[in-house]
C-alpha cells in the first residue's frame, strides 16, 4: 500500500537509472545537432566577389564626396564585373560613375555612362531609377530642358510600345515606371512654362 500511495513519483533505482541515460542520451542528440548547425556554411550579406567589394567601397566613397578615389574603384570594379559578366555589379558601377561625374559636373561623360547602364540593365525597375540622374544631367547642360524633354518623350513612347508585347506582371512595373516618367516630364513643362 505504500507503493501505491507514493503513486507515479515513487521510482525504483532501475527506473530512475533508466531515465537518466534516457535523457543524458537526449542532450547529447540535442547538442550534436547544435554543434552541426554551428559548423553549417552561414550565409552572407557580405559581397565576396572582389569587384563587388570594389563596388560597395566606391559606392562608400562618393557618399562621402571622394570622387577621384571612388571612381578608381568603381571602374575597377566595373572591369572586373565585366569580365565575369556580372550584369548586375556593371549597371550599379556605372550608375555610380555616372552620378560622380554628374557631382564633379562632367555631365557629357555622365550622360554616356548611363546610356552605357542603360544598354545592359535587365530590369525594367532599375531602368527607370537612373532617369532622374539622366534628367537631371541633361537639364545641366545648356539648352538641356529641351533635350530632356525630347529624351522623355523617345523613352515614354519607347516603354509605350514596349508594356503592350510584355506578360501582366512586366505591364504593371512597365506602367508605373511610365507614370514616374510622365510626372517628370510634366515637371519639366512646367518648369519650363514659368
Amino acid at each position: 500500500r505504500a507503493e501505491a500511495a507514493a503513486g507515479p513519483l515513487a521510482l525504483d533505482g532501475h527506473e530512475l537509472m533508466l531515465r537518466r541515460a534516457q535523457r543524458t542520451q537526449r542532450l547529447a542528440f540535442q547538442s550534436e545537432q547544435d554543434i552541426t548547425k554551428a559548423s553549417a556554411p552561414v550565409p552572407t550579406l557580405l559581397p565576396t566577389q572582389p569587384h563587388e567589394i570594389w563596388l560597395e567601397k566606391g559606392r562608400y566613397l562618393l557618399s562621402k564626396c571622394h570622387y577621384v578615389r571612388a571612381k578608381g574603384f568603381l571602374e575597377e570594379a566595373l572591369a572586373h564585373a565585366r569580365a565575369f559578366d556580372d550584369y548586375q555589379v556593371s549597371f550599379d558601377a556605372l550608375l555610380l560613375l555616372a552620378k560622380g561625374e554628374y557631382l564633379a559636373n562632367s555631365f557629357s561623360r555622365s550622360i554616356h555612362l548611363l546610356v552605357d547602364a542603360n544598354k545592359i540593365v535587365q530590369d525594367y525597375g532599375k531602368f527607370i531609377r537612373n532617369v532622374d540622374v539622366f534628367v537631371s544631367t541633361k537639364l545641366s547642360i545648356p539648352d538641356g530642358a529641351d533635350v530632356a524633354k525630347r529624351d522623355l518623350q523617345q523613352l515614354i513612347d519607347f516603354l509605350t510600345e514596349r508594356a503592350a508585347k510584355e506578360r501582366p506582371a512586366v505591364q504593371l512595373q512597365l506602367h508605373q515606371s511610365l507614370a514616374s516618367l510622365y510626372c517628370r516630364f510634366c515637371q519639366l513643362v512646367l518648369e519650363e512654362m514659368e
